[in-house]
């Protein structure tokens, strides 16, 4: 639903807010299929994939989604990655949010 509203016309603060709705269901997501990730763990059924990730894109979008709640209790939440980090890396795709 929220990507259809997405698609509308929204003042740039209602869009930045519906994309952190959109991410955090997504997060949700991931957690729910982790938890079914354990029962393939335990039946020995579980395959993992290696693909490769935007590190730091990563990183903001995470950081996004506890930024609003971090400004609400009236704190600033930054992050700083040094230049030497890597901006690609390999992960499983439960590691990475399962994005494509």
């Amino acid at each position: 639903m929220t990507e259809l509203v997405l698609k509308s016309q929204l003042a740039p603060q209602q869009r930045e807010f519906l994309t952190t709705v959109r991410d955090s269901g997504e997060a949700l997501l991931s957690v729910i299929n982790d938890i079914l990730d354990f029962s393939k763990i335990e039946a020995h059924k579980l395959q993992l994939e290696l693909r490769p990730f935007n590190l730091w894109e990563s990183l903001g979008d995470t950081m996004k989604s506890f930024a609003l709640r971090a400004h609400q209790q009236g704190l600033e939440l930054a992050c700083h990655i040094r230049p030497e980090v890597p901006t690609w890396s390999w992960a499983t795709m439960a590691a990475c949010g399962r994005s494509s």
